[in-house]
């Protein structure tokens, strides 16, 4: 039998990359796209309650995004989808983009932490260890000269 509990995870990161912050929770048994949909909600609620107004949330997944943009009827009557699109639509700016994967790590690695979490989000103030260099690494990498990448 495959192991299908799921775990969602973000970070939240300044203009130049740096840490903000990070969640992690576990969401039990779904497929990727339902936890990535409640990443992103856990995301946006969290970049909310920060007090942050100008947002740029990516995403590894694109039909999660083109969810997020309202380019998709796929989970349309989910109460998951009305409450991210409720998210969205408060008075700030979210630009939703979607992203690679191999620059998304930081948020991969929270996700599989965050399956041996609680249902409830875990807020990371600081890195945790198992992300720390990750995050570093992909700062550099997205912030370097395009020369040099």
């Amino acid at each position: 039998m495959v192991d299908r509990f799921a775990g969602t995870g973000g970070v939240l990161r300044d203009d130049s990359g740096a840490w903000i912050s990070g969640y992690a929770r576990s969401v039990g048994r779904c497929d990727a796209l339902l936890a990535e949909l409640w990443a992103i909600h856990d995301g946006l609620l969290l970049a909310w309650d920060l007090g942050f107004r100008l947002v740029e949330l990516e995403s590894d997944n694109l039909e999660a995004v083109r969810i997020a943009c309202a380019q998709s009827n796929v989970l349309s009557t989910s109460a998951l989808v009305g409450a991210i699109a409720s998210l969205i639509g408060r008075e700030w700016k979210v630009e939703v983009r979607h992203i690679t994967r191999d620059s998304n790590g930081v948020a991969d690695k929270l996700a599989k932490q965050g399956r041996l979490l609680g249902m409830e989000s875990t807020i990371f103030g600081v890195a945790p260890a198992v992300v720390a260099g990750l995050v570093e690494a992909e700062q550099r990498a997205a912030f370097a000269p395009p020369y040099i990448r």
